[in-house]
């Protein structure tokens, strides 16, 4: 077992030369939560803190459950910034105490308090033969402790990290050596603070290689769970919701151009047409008898039958470069149905859907 005392102590000196350090304490090293109480300071819950005026003696400060800041909704954020701030001017220290990862704390306008806390990462217990988690300090054996134990520590993890695993090693099938290289420094950070890599002078290595398929199982339920919704998520589905609306509109209006009143009959395929009058039947139009009876029939489309439809039509490029539509369909559509069938939804997907957004609007048109 690892020498608690001397982390203890590694922990407090990183604090005092610091002032503001920050240590995950998650479900691999929760036994280790005990060992807080030997560190001579002031240990206490968030709302505490906030609530009470700081001693006039410089004091280190444990603030034991500040993953309570990614949880609230209201100024939580604003008001510790500044008090921590201003106690460290005036000599204090803490030690922030955080279930969850750094990087699972969504960014604060003008919040540096986490940038600035400089990350202790706990102590892993020796390796034991023919047990590939015993260096997790809360595993206690078994085959189901491990499963649930492992799927935990990925649920303390940020989306933006569950999803690169999830497409690592689920999506690429990489092994774990190549799912390292795969891996961002945030990725990385955030594994290592819940105890699943270790870093040395010259590599990252897993520490819980020897229970790959075990891991592997636990990533798929973490990124199946994960209901922790971001920031950036209502915004992708308005950019998404935006950039189909204005594609089916183009289109509409491109057929209404070449055929006239009767584009709704003479816009699908004979073969096309079953299956959408079908589709309109089951959700909305029940009593629908053809195409025609249809008020949009360009609305049962999925987005690929609607790429496929301007092409299949001649309707032309619309505004948009022949090379852009092809990058439109490798970029979108694949987070369109990853929206579509509610999985998750990375910062990048919301980065690449803003400049969609952006490029059909200004671009997009049936006069073209």
């Amino acid at each position: 077992m690892t020498d608690r005392g001397e982390w203890v102590l590694n922990l407090e000196r990183k604090a005092r030369r610091y002032s503001i350090v920050f240590v995950q304490l998650g479900s691999a090293f929760a036994p280790l939560r005990g060992d807080l109480a030997d560190i001579k300071g002031r240990q206490m819950p968030l709302a505490e803190y906030l609530g009470q005026v700081a001693p006039n003696e410089p004091t280190l400060h444990i603030l034991e459950d500040f993953e309570r800041v990614a949880k609230t909704k209201d100024a939580t954020i604003g008001r510790l910034r500044e008090r921590v701030h201003s106690d460290v001017e005036a000599g204090h220290i803490f030690i922030l105490v955080s279930r969850i990862s750094r990087n699972a704390y969504e960014a604060a306008p003008g919040s540096d308090l986490l940038a600035d806390a400089r990350q202790v990462y706990a102590p892993l217990d020796p390796p034991v033969a023919g047990d590939h988690l015993a260096v997790l300090p809360a595993h206690r054996g078994g085959e189901r402790d491990g499963t649930t134990l492992l799927t935990s520590c990925l649920e303390e993890l940020g989306s933006e990290t569950v999803h690169a695993l999830s497409q690592a090693l689920w999506e690429h099938g990489l092994s774990p050596n190549e799912s390292i290289t795969e891996l961002r420094k945030t990725d990385l950070e955030a594994l290592r603070g819940a105890g699943l890599v270790t870093v040395d002078e010259s590599s990252v290595t897993w520490t819980i290689a020897g229970a790959w398929k075990k891991f592997r199982n636990a990533v798929a339920l973490a990124s199946s769970r994960y209901t922790v919704a971001t920031t950036w998520l209502a915004g992708s589905f308005t950019d998404l919701w935006v950039i189909e609306r204005a594609i089916r509109n183009a289109v509409r209006d491109a057929l209404i151009i070449k055929q006239g009143d009767g584009w709704r009959e003479s816009c699908l395929s004979s073969a096309m047409q079953p299956e959408i009058l079908e589709r309109a039947r089951k959700d909305a139009q029940p009593s629908a008898e053809s195409v025609k009876d249809l008020r949009d029939p360009l609305e049962w489309l999925t987005t690929v039958e609607l790429l496929e439809l301007r092409e299949a039509r001649e309707l032309g490029n619309l505004g948009l470069e022949t090379y852009l539509w092809t990058k439109f369909r490798h970029a979108v559509v694949p987070i369109r149905n990853r929206a579509a069938h509610m999985r998750l939804i990375s910062a990048q997907d919301a980065r690449t859907l803003q400049s969609w957004r952006t490029i059909v609007l200004k671009n997009l048109s049936a006069d073209h």
